[in-house]
């Protein structure tokens, strides 16, 4: 029936269910480095700092689910800004299943905004790695283009 549906969810309550799209997420990731001849070790998550995040209310997780099942998901940081006071809202990862890659990314990039908006967050920052069909994305839902992310592999 493909019924889609917007949460916010608990990260540690829903870590079970949802840790086969993080590891999904992360192989793809993995290989989007790669490509650039970027080793990153594998995945090992840590667990124990989210779920301290998720339970003081700086890390929110944002869940699209089709039919019930998780198929997507944003993970946000609240956090102040140390030079301006400001409360500003950081892009942890977002991610939606390959086979669900139909307009949903932009439906949960909406939701999330129009939570956001109900809060006191004066902005959210976010880095799209190595996916130019995500950043096209996000400059017509109206983000600014505002630094490069460079790395430097040791």
């Amino acid at each position: 029936m493909n019924d889609y549906t917007m949460h916010i969810e608990r990260f540690d309550k829903t870590y079970p269910e949802m840790e086969p799209l993080y590891r999904q997420h992360f192989a793809e990731m993995w290989e989007r480095k790669a490509a650039f001849g970027i080793k990153i070790d594998d995945y090992d998550l840590d667990t124990e700092g989210y779920f301290a995040y998720a339970a003081s209310g700086q890390l929110i997780s944002y869940v699209a689910r089709c039919d019930g099942a998780p198929v997507g998901y944003a993970l946000i940081y609240y956090a102040r800004d140390h030079r301006t006071g400001e409360i500003i809202a950081t892009e942890d990862a977002l991610f939606v299943m390959p086979d669900h890659r139909n307009g949903i990314g932009r439906k949960l990039i909406m939701f999330v905004l129009a939570e956001l908006r109900k809060t006191n967050v004066k902005r959210l920052q976010t880095t799209v790695a190595g996916d130019r069909r995500v950043a096209s994305l996000l400059a017509r839902m109206g983000f600014k283009n505002t630094a490069i992310e460079m790395t430097y592999a040791f």
